[in-house]
């Protein structure tokens, strides 16, 4: 997972910044959900009970993509430009 949180941090910093365009939020969309999605199948290597910093990662990574989910649904739900979300004309 530690190449998809990259991979996210990436796409939420060119797809969902300041500036948002609807295509570039359904593209960063259909990867989160992809994503989510694949969870299940994802998991922490580390099963170590103490000090489990892989285990720690990997729920943030979860959260991050429910955040991150909710931040894009958001934007595409806004259609107007108002203080920091500018959704540029296409």
């Amino acid at each position: 997972f530690y190449e998809l949180r990259e991979r996210l941090g990436d796409i939420l910093y060119n797809k969902v910044g300041i500036v948002r365009r609807e295509h570039e939020l359904q593209a960063a969309l259909e990867f989160v959900q992809e994503c989510q999605q694949n969870l299940p199948k994802m998991g922490a290597k580390d099963m170590s009970l103490r000090y489990n910093t892989n285990l720690t990662e990997f729920l943030e990574f979860r959260n991050v993509l429910d955040v991150s989910e909710s931040v894009i649904l958001g934007a595409l739900a806004r259609k107007e430009s108002v203080g920091a979300h500018f959704m540029a004309e296409e």
